[in-house]
């Protein structure tokens, strides 16, 4: 069963790089750039850098190459010129819309492989899926504490 969910996770990212592509993109931008959305204000880069787990000069070099794409834009703080915030441009909102398309596409087509009472149960298994990992981090501790409950 779990080698089924990482095959169809590997499937699924081998048809989304190749859109990702087309606008230059990586699939941590892309993660950004949906990050950034959803945040909807300016963010400063030490809190990108938590949020993407990487250290702030990787976050830098990755937003260098977001800002030379037109993703995203800088700006500094009025009270501490050091402090630069970093948010979603129209085009990068653009782009991302257009490629959250392709992905909606992507599962109504999936779903038309279904029978009605299989989507039902679809739908609730990823309702529980969702809401353990918007609820707790998934480590390997807590999937091994998980798994023997």
């Amino acid at each position: 069963m779990v080698d089924t969910l990482l095959a169809v996770s590997e499937k699924l990212m081998e048809h989304l790089v190749p859109e990702l592509t087309k606008h230059s993109m990586t699939l941590p931008q892309f993660v950004l750039l949906g990050f950034l959305r959803d945040e909807d204000k300016p963010l400063a880069m030490h809190e990108i850098a938590i949020y993407m787990q990487h250290t702030t000069a990787a976050t830098t070099g990755m937003i260098d190459r977001m800002h030379q794409l037109g993703l995203v834009k800088r700006t500094m703080t009025r009270t501490d010129r050091r402090v630069i915030l970093v948010g979603i441009t129209t085009q990068g909102k653009r782009i991302l819309k257009e490629l959250s398309k392709t992905l909606v596409e992507w599962c109504k087509l999936m779903l038309t492989l279904l029978t009605p009472e299989e989507k039902t149960a679809w739908i609730s298994i990823n309702y529980k899926i969702l809401g353990l990992l918007e609820n707790q981090p998934l480590t390997f501790e807590g999937v091994k504490k998980i798994s023997a409950e």
